[in-house]
């Protein structure tokens, strides 16, 4: 089973913090959420301006605490041969494994690394003027996780329509 995932994070150089998730799994099941208590204090201008306007609005109920997100997700992703996609996987990965404290506590059915999209493209000779064309609201966990997901699908079509 495929989950296609991105995160919203804080990264300022000293601090590197989920302040939001989304998940998308290949049959059309989605999880999204917003983490109470991430540091204000450690916002960048370039967040301040493109990720905190597309969060959900203070008091709804998809702002959850790092603990109820990690187990939702220890519930959410499911199935045999599990996969996780992403555009970026040394950070998004990373994010998801701190929900759980350390690598050895994420749950066993889950894999020991995330494909990244972007050595997916670079491996089929892809440059980024070949990528689909960024959606509207870019900077939104579950915009974008669904965006990885068509980009995912568009790339494991390449090969066969090439080969025709």
């Amino acid at each position: 089973m495929r989950y296609f995932l991105d995160t919203e994070h804080i990264d300022d150089g000293e601090r590197f913090e989920l302040i939001s998730i989304a998940v998308v799994c290949e049959d059309g099941r989605e999880y999204y959420a917003a983490v109470e208590g991430y540091d204000p204090s450690a916002v960048t201008p370039w967040i301040e301006e493109h990720v905190l306007p597309k969060l959900p609005p203070l008091g709804d109920p998809r702002w959850k605490s790092r603990r109820q997100i990690r187990d939702d997700l220890a519930d959410f992703v499911i199935g045999d041969e599990i996969e996780f996609w992403t555009m970026c996987a040394w950070s998004d990965w990373s994010l998801v494994v701190r929900l759980f404290g350390r690598f050895e506590d994420t749950p066993d059915s889950w894999p020991m690394a995330c494909w990244d999209l972007w050595q997916l493209e670079a491996e089929l000779g892809l440059t980024r003027d070949d990528r689909l064309r960024e959606p509207d609201g870019v900077h939104n966990a579950l915009i974008d996780a669904r965006y990885h997901k068509r980009i995912y699908e568009s790339l494991r079509r390449l090969p066969a329509a090439r080969s025709e």
